[in-house]
């Protein structure tokens, strides 16, 4: 196409204006980007920085020394959305001799789900979610993208900022960013503890793991049932508007199909599996941090001690998320379902799931109890519920 001169040149002089433009648009992106988290990006090399993690202590106030540690163990915490693991994995993860993993297949969620149902009441990607912890655990790391979730709600947060800017500074230069998985393997390996928390593997299918990993130990935990699906519908994403009986055809046969595993599990795996009720976390905290604790072979030091004291109030001096693990404190989270919802609700709930409510040491709903009041739903952790030792011996 023929321009005259005069529009030529304005064509040109427009170009010209336009590159620079694009050119300083990038310069500034590059700056702000160096100057993140006060990392200065291009003065690091990350390919000197791999081999000098390999001999840069990891920072950590262990109680063990290099005589006496224990062997590495993985630990895989699992239960149903809204069941408090995020609080139960904060009091296991605040033990600096622990590598947590916050839910690492939420980021599946986005990108493949059932047409129906939401990825965490129904996981139709078993062997690729399977596959994926279990490289985790062993401290395998091959998402960018799914590592850098999993460890933004952790309290590694040194490790968070070292790896995200190599990352950023990998994808600026072109390279490869398998580089930068380093910064996160050789800590990983160095913790006594992996630990992996998530909503997205059943019970059923830890049966499989825990067989073919011997260095694995499983715990599983559970709420209130009425608790968990009142705050699922309320909280969690409903892709398919499912009504409250809807969900409860999904979730209640879920529960029981638990309740076989667990049985078998703790048949099998007496020393590798556990159970733990939330409700016992957050009304007696130090005893439920010191058995997590001793199930994992770690100490409750001082330190632990405080920063579960620090998750069971109002105190800022720890958290998990950079706020609290519990607005307004555990035991108030822990009621709020009782003072939202009406009996003819809940009494809905307990016909639908009430067959576990005694595996799992909850009360039904009796006809002369007010649901606001303060009595306890609870029943004892004895006989005949999952948390009998004997029965499994």
């Amino acid at each position: 196409m023929w321009f005259p001169p005069t529009r030529l040149r304005i064509y040109l002089e427009l170009l010209t204006f336009v590159s620079g433009l694009l050119f300083w648009i990038s310069t500034l992106h590059l700056s702000l980007e160096k100057n993140q988290g006060n990392i200065p990006v291009q003065t690091v090399d990350w390919d000197r920085k791999q081999t000098s993690l390999k001999h840069r202590p990891v920072t950590s106030t262990n109680t063990y020394s290099s005589e006496n540690k224990p062997q590495r163990s993985q630990i895989l915490l699992v239960t149903h959305g809204r069941s408090g693991s995020t609080y139960t994995s904060a009091i296991i993860s605040a033990h600096p001799e622990v590598f947590f993993l916050f839910e690492p297949l939420l980021l599946y969620e986005d990108d493949r789900w059932p047409p129906k149902l939401p990825l965490y009441r129904q996981n139709d990607m078993k062997e690729e979610s399977l596959q994926k912890v279990k490289e985790m655990l062993n401290c395998q790391f091959t998402n960018g993208s799914l590592v850098e979730r999993s460890l933004t709600v952790t309290t590694l947060a040194q490790v968070f900022q070292e790896f995200s800017a190599c990352r950023k500074y990998k994808e600026t230069q072109g390279a490869d960013e398998r580089v930068c998985f380093e910064m996160l393997r050789i800590p990983c390996q160095k913790s006594h503890v992996t630990l992996v928390k998530t909503i997205r593997i059943p019970l059923p299918w830890t049966l499989n793991m825990i067989e073919e990993n011997p260095n694995l130990k499983v715990i599983y935990l559970v709420r209130d049932p009425r608790a968990v699906i009142l705050s699922q519908m309320l909280r969690l994403r409903n892709r398919g508007n499912l009504t409250l009986e809807q969900s409860l055809d999904i979730f209640c046969p879920r529960l029981q199909e638990d309740v076989q595993a667990a049985r078998e599990l703790l048949s099998r795996f007496p020393k590798r599996f556990k159970i733990v009720r939330y409700e016992t976390g957050v009304m007696s905290p130090d005893h439920f941090a010191k058995e997590l604790l001793d199930f994992a072979d770690l100490s409750f030091t001082e330190e632990v001690e405080t920063r579960v004291r620090a998750l069971n109030g109002n105190s800022s001096g720890f958290s998990l998320m950079g706020g609290p693990v519990a607005r307004g404190g555990p035991i108030k989270e822990m009621n709020k379902w009782r003072y939202k919802n009406g009996r003819p609700t809940v009494e809905r709930i307990d016909k639908s799931c009430g067959d576990v409510y005694g595996a799992f040491g909850y009360k039904p709903l009796l006809p002369t109890m007010d649901l606001s009041s303060q009595e306890s739903l609870l029943s004892d952790s004895g006989a005949g519920t999952l948390f009998d030792s004997e029965s499994f011996t």
